[in-house]
């Protein structure tokens, strides 16, 4: 219960917030993208809680624009399933992550024991 009432004062909190920078989300399924643009009501998508049509409601105000990804080429799916080394290092570009070490280094000291 308790984490419905900070789930609840989030919500309350981000509806607040004003959305400046129209935003781009890639989708790889058919359904998503269907019920997200357009209202679908029938017995598998009743379930579905009005106030849960956020997506839908970012569209509209042209906040939010989303489009199909192939489901091979998906780089979601590197936080949603286990994938050859291959795959991952590809996604991991993708989102513009990198393995470089020189991005990480830490600059050597002038001379050993000055803080």
């Amino acid at each position: 219960m308790e984490g419905r009432g900070i789930a609840n004062m989030l919500d309350e909190a981000l509806k607040m917030i004003e959305v400046n920078t129209k935003l781009t989300m890639g989708v790889d399924n058919n359904s998503a993208i269907a019920l997200a643009k357009a209202p679908t009501y029938n017995s598998k998508t009743r379930h579905i809680e009005l106030r849960w049509h956020y997506v839908r409601e970012q569209i509209k105000k042209a906040h939010l624009q989303i489009y199909k990804v192939d489901g091979t080429n998906n780089p979601a799916d590197m936080f949603t399933k286990p994938l050859a080394k291959r795959n991952l290092e590809r996604y991991c570009q993708l989102i513009g992550m990198t393995s470089e070490p020189a991005a990480l280094s830490v600059p050597a000291r002038a001379s050993e024991g000055a803080c």
